[in-house]
């Protein structure tokens, strides 16, 4: 099956989630992109975290790039990515815009474009935090996905999961640096991974 079969696979994924930390602190875990490695890495799944990070020590800015190695699901394959902080509004916006590569032993590699993008606001006496994270394109990806109904199962069920959780390890981060602490309220939004309508074809 052709890689162009998956060039135009966008998709989006929308959760939402409360924390008793402030919105600084939420903003400094992202920022601080040694961070990553403890709530996207060690505290992640394992068989679906980050593995390595190789990042500036400063706090992230617009345009701050850096490099990353992650793990994939139950075929024991890494994702090699060149990522760009691409929106860096202190305390309310952080976004990463990553281009990942598979290196497989055969054939093409797996390319990607991928956009992770948190929005934070101040709701009464705790933080809602709104995490988007969106596929642009996607060619050559594991074989599993290369069939219909496996590529389904995985984009409705699977990655939302997998992100989901992590997404709750970032709150959870956030809300151990408060000196009081209060339980993280988080959900998945319906209908996370359709693909979305202007990208149709």
């Amino acid at each position: 099956m052709e890689s162009k079969t998956y060039g135009r696979d966008r998709r989006e994924w929308r959760f939402v989630g409360q924390t008793h930390a402030t919105p600084e602190r939420v903003y400094d875990l992202l920022e601080n992109l040694g961070d990553h490695l403890e709530w996207a890495g060690r505290r992640q799944w394992w068989n679906f975290r980050l593995l390595s990070l190789d990042a500036p020590p400063a706090p992230a800015q617009v345009g701050t790039e850096f490099a990353s190695v992650g793990r994939i699901p139950m075929i024991g394959a890494r994702w090699q990515n060149r990522n760009i902080v691409t929106a860096a509004d202190r305390p309310h916006v952080f976004e990463i815009t990553t281009e990942g590569r598979i290196p497989w032993p055969d054939g093409a590699p797996g390319e990607g474009t991928f956009i992770n993008r948190y929005e934070i606001h101040p709701v009464r006496d705790a933080t809602r935090v709104v995490y988007t994270m969106r596929q642009l394109r996607f060619v050559n990806p594991p074989w599993g996905m290369r069939y219909p109904l496996l590529r389904e199962v995985t984009y409705r069920i699977w990655i939302p999961i997998w992100s989901r959780h992590g997404f709750n390890q970032l709150l959870h981060m956030a809300e151990e640096r408060e000196p009081a602490h209060r339980p993280i309220r988080t959900r998945v939004m319906p209908d996370q991974s359709r693909p979305r309508p202007e990208d149709a074809t």
